[in-house]
C-alpha cells in the first residue's frame, strides 16, 4: 500500500513511506547481546556443529549470583462456617495492610451473609482493585486458646499461588519438638491464599513472651504466634536451569497451565464426567430385578459427604402448608389426593413409621392447565435444606442426561411415518 500512496509526507525518522507514528525502533538489548555471546560460545566449543543440526535444545546455564526467597507469614487457621462447623484455610499475616480480605472461594465455602461495600483497594504501583462486599469471619488458632472476629473484604483471588521452596541439602534442621507445633507444616510447598490479616491484629497474633529461635539454614527464624511457630526469614538459592528440548519446555507450561484451566484434569467439566462414571459404574454393581421385573438399586452417595441433618420439622411445616392450600381450592384437593391415590396403588409409595434417621422429602402441587392428560401433578422437593443446611441432592451423585433431546428430535425426523 506504501507504494501507491499519494502523500508526499513521509517518516521524520527513517525518511521511508510511512507515518512517523508508525515507525518502529528496533533497539539492540542486553538480550541480543547475550544471544549473539552464546552463538559464538557453540562455535568455539562444537567446531562440528554441522553434525548435530537436528538438535534442538534449550540453553542452560548456571546464574551463580544468589536469589533470595522470602518466606512469607502463612499459618493454616480454622475459620468458621454459616453451621458454626470448622473449615481449614491457609492465612497469610501482612502488616503492611489495613484491612483484611478474604477469597471470593473462601467465601463460598463459609456461606457466611456478606454485605454490600465500595472499598477501593490501592496496592505497590498505584494498581487499584475494587471491594464490593465484606463478611464477619470468626477464626480460631489450631494450636492455642486463640479466637478472633475479623471484618474481611471479599476479592475474587488474595495473591497467586505462592511459589515452591526447593529443600535445602542438609534439610530445614527444625526440631523435632517443634514440628507439631508449626504454624503452617506445609511452608515450603505451593498453594494458594485464602485469608489475609492485616495490621489490626497481627502484633496480637504475633505478640508472645517466646522470642526468635534462629535456624542454621541461613536467615530462617521461627517466631512464636497465637497460630503456632512462623516460619520466616530470607533462604538464597542457586538458579540451576536444565537441559531440555524446546518442546519438553513447551509442552510442561502447557500442563501447568492446563491443569486447572477449563478443559484441564481439574476443570469443573470433567470432574462432572468423572462423577457421571461412578454413577454409572454404582448402576452397574448394585442393580438388581425383584419379583416383578422392577430395578431396585442404591443410592449412589458420595464419598466426601455431610451427613443429613434432621429433615422432619421441615417436612411438616411444608405439609401443613400444602394442607391450607388444599382447604382453600376443592378442585385442587380432588386432583391431588387422585394423584397421590395412583402413586400409592403403583407402588411407588407406602406408609413408613416416622424416624429421625430418614430423610422426608416435601411435595407440592405444579399446575399446568394446557396439558392434555395431567393438568395437576406432584413435585418432590430433594433440594430442600435440613437442619444442617445439606440436602438430599447435595450428597447424591449426578448421573448422564438419559434423554438427548437432539437424539430424540433427529430419530423422529428420519422417517416419514411416525
Amino acid at each position: 500500500m506504501a507504494t501507491v500512496c499519494r502523500s508526499t509526507y513521509s517518516c521524520r525518522i527513517s525518511r521511508r513511506n510511512h507515518n512517523t507514528l508508525l515507525h518502529f525502533e528496533k533497539a539492540t538489548g542486553p538480550t541480543e547481546r547475550v544471544e549473539g555471546q552464546a552463538q559464538q560460545l557453540d562455535v568455539q566449543k562444537q567446531p562440528n556443529s554441522s553434525q548435530d543440526s537436528n538438535i534442538s535444545a534449550a540453553a542452560s546455564f548456571v546464574d551463580r549470583s544468589e536469589q533470595g526467597y522470602v518466606f512469607l507469614s502463612t499459618a493454616l487457621i480454622l475459620a468458621g462456617d454459616r453451621f458454626r462447623n470448622q473449615k481449614k484455610c491457609r492465612a497469610v499475616l501482612d502488616s503492611g495492610s489495613q484491612v483484611n480480605f478474604i477469597s471470593g472461594n473462601l467465601e463460598n465455602k463459609l456461606q457466611l451473609q456478606s454485605k454490600k461495600s465500595s472499598l477501593p483497594v490501592s496496592g505497590i504501583g498505584e494498581s487499584r482493585v475494587q471491594a464490593l462486599s465484606y463478611v464477619e469471619v470468626s477464626i480460631q488458632s489450631r494450636l492455642k486458646n486463640y479466637r478472633v472476629k475479623l471484618v474481611c473484604y471479599v476479592l475474587p483471588t488474595i495473591v497467586s499461588k505462592l511459589p515452591a521452596c526447593p529443600n535445602p541439602s542438609k534439610g530445614w534442621q527444625i526440631p523435632e519438638e517443634l514440628l507439631s507445633e508449626l504454624a503452617d507444616p506445609f511452608f515450603y510447598n505451593p498453594g494458594s491464599v485464602d485469608l489475609l490479616i492485616g495490621g489490626g491484629v497481627f502484633f496480637d497474633i504475633t505478640s508472645t513472651t517466646t522470642g526468635r529461635r534462629p535456624l542454621n539454614v541461613k536467615n530462617i527464624c521461627l517466631n512464636d504466634s497465637q497460630f503456632g511457630w512462623l516460619v520466616t526469614g530470607e533462604l538464597g538459592k542457586v538458579c540451576l536451569a536444565g537441559i531440555r528440548t524446546v518442546g519438553e519446555t513447551l509442552e510442561e507450561n502447557w500442563m501447568t497451565d492446563s491443569e486447572e484451566s477449563c478443559f484441564g484434569r481439574l476443570s469443573k467439566t470433567n470432574q462432572r464426567f468423572q462423577e457421571e462414571e461412578e454413577t454409572l459404574q454404582h448402576f452397574r454393581d448394585t442393580f438388581q430385578r425383584d419379583q416383578d421385573g422392577r430395578f431396585v438399586l442404591r443410592l449412589p452417595i458420595k464419598e466426601e459427604h455431610r451427613s443429613l441433618g434432621n429433615s422432619l420439622a421441615m417436612g411438616t411445616s411444608r405439609f401443613i402448608n400444602i394442607e391450607r392450600r388444599l382447604q382453600r381450592d376443592d378442585h385442587l384437593r380432588k386432583e391431588y389426593t387422585n394423584f397421590m391415590t395412583v402413586y400409592i396403588s403403583m407402588g411407588h409409595m407406602h406408609e413408613v413409621n416416622a424416624s429421625q434417621d430418614a430423610c422426608y422429602l416435601p411435595h407440592h402441587p405444579v399446575i399446568k392447565t394446557s396439558s392434555l392428560t395431567t393438568k395437576t401433578r406432584v413435585v418432590f422437593d430433594a433440594s430442600s435444606r435440613t437442619s444442617n443446611g445439606t440436602s438430599l441432592n447435595d450428597v447424591l451423585k449426578r448421573g448422564p442426561t438419559v434423554q438427548d433431546i437432539i437424539s430424540i428430535l433427529t430419530r423422529f425426523r428420519k422417517h416419514q411415518y411416525v
